[in-house]
């Protein structure tokens, strides 16, 4: 794993000519090819749990205690760890980490999309899912064991740059 433990969340914001976009302390605004992106950084490391294996085993409140990782990148779409266990193109996870120290998103669905493995680590990136994503993979029972407060990173995400982000 990295011995940093920061990392960058990017997302194009759109800028309108009649106003100019503010973030609030401690996020840092910049601007890049004349479009400004929202820059967060984290500096807390994300914890891991597998909710359903590729091989059909299933836990719905999650297996065991979360595995630590390293983000590497974070979008919108996804998050790119870096982690000593290896999890499978296909498993089903709960995602937990927090932004800047203020606030805490946690019970993020996702869905292992490629696990590479280098020198005993594995690169692991990981697709944001919401539940409705999750009715083609799970059981209707599946999906009913499924405690509510698990939920896509759009939901959670959005909810929580509001409070940082302001135009005037």
């Amino acid at each position: 794993m990295k011995d940093e433990k920061q990392t960058k969340f990017v997302t194009e914001h759109d800028v309108q000519d009649s106003g100019k976009t503010n973030v609030k302390p401690p996020f840092v605004l910049s601007e890049q090819n004349r479009r400004q992106f929202i820059r967060v950084e984290i500096v807390s490391p994300l914890f891991i749990q597998r909710i359903k294996s590729v091989e059909g085993d299933f836990w719905p409140e999650g297996q065991g205690q979360p595995v630590e990782a390293s983000i590497v990148n974070l979008s919108l779409g996804g998050v790119l760890i870096d982690l000593n266990d290896p999890f499978l193109p296909g498993d089903i996870v709960a995602l937990r980490f927090n932004l800047q120290g203020e606030v805490i998103v946690e019970n993020v669905l996702g869905l292992v999309k490629r696990s590479d493995e280098s020198e005993g680590k594995y690169l692991t990136g990981v697709e944001f899912v919401d539940r409705n994503k999750l009715e083609d993979i799970l059981s209707e029972a599946e999906l009913n064991m499924l405690p509510l407060e698990f939920s896509g990173f759009d939901i959670s995400i959005q909810k929580t740059l509001r409070k940082f982000i302001t135009e005037e």
